[in-house]
């Protein structure tokens, strides 16, 4: 035997120690790739629970849920023209006159009129309130939209708003008719999308190694 093959040749009990270091080194892989889906998982289980917490929170009221139902009990979209037609207990969508003397519908998933004249309908103020309280919730976020006011908020038929703007009606009612959602819900879809798609990424990958 030359010296050079003396050289290269290997221990059997080293090459097993090395063999054994890989397949630990596997397990560790294996064990951080696994704690990491796990992770990835509670956090999107998280996520949906305080969002399922946030829209029962936000139920609307009983009346509101029964014009919700009965808009998707029909294969025929319900509109605010056509719902005496189709039912007959029910006179439209409710009517809102704002400070200006304009007139504005509300959405046919919002409360519907049981009488000709509306007596059940919301009042213009009423909604008002509501709506001050949800863009004082969020004031950081439509800041941005409507301005910082520095201390000269604005005032809508008196009701007061944080912001240098005021809401215009039509922007007030479109949230009202959507049950004042969220401006944030588009960012925890993707926040969950985004973690689905990473625990999915890393169960895969941990099975390759």
């Amino acid at each position: 035997m030359s010296s050079y093959e003396k050289t290269t040749m290997i221990d059997p009990e080293d090459q097993s120690k090395v063999k054994e270091e890989e397949k630990e080194e596997e397990k560790r892989c294996s064990c951080i790739y696994r704690g990491g889906f796990i992770l990835l998982l509670v956090l999107a289980l998280i996520c949906l629970y305080y969002l399922s917490i946030y829209y029962i929170a936000n139920m609307p009221h009983t009346e509101d849920l029964e014009a919700r139902f009965i808009r998707h009990t029909h294969n025929k979209r319900l509109t605010c023209e056509n719902v005496h037609e189709r039912l007959p207990e029910f006179y439209g969508c409710c009517d809102v006159v704002d400070e200006n003397g304009q007139r504005f519908k509300t959405s046919v998933r919002r409360t519907l009129k049981r009488d000709e004249e509306g007596s059940n309908c919301p009042s213009y103020h009423s909604i008002l309130l509501k709506a001050q309280t949800y863009y004082t919730e969020y004031e950081d976020y439509f800041q941005s939209i409507y301005g910082n006011p520095r201390g000269n908020n604005c005032v809508k038929a008196d009701v007061t708003f944080p912001f240098i703007q005021c809401p215009s009606t039509q922007d007030i009612i479109t949230i009202y008719g959507l049950y004042f959602p969220s401006p944030y819900e588009d960012y925890y879809f993707i926040l969950i999308l985004v973690v689905v798609i990473a625990c999915l990424f890393f169960n895969s990958d941990s099975r390759k190694r």
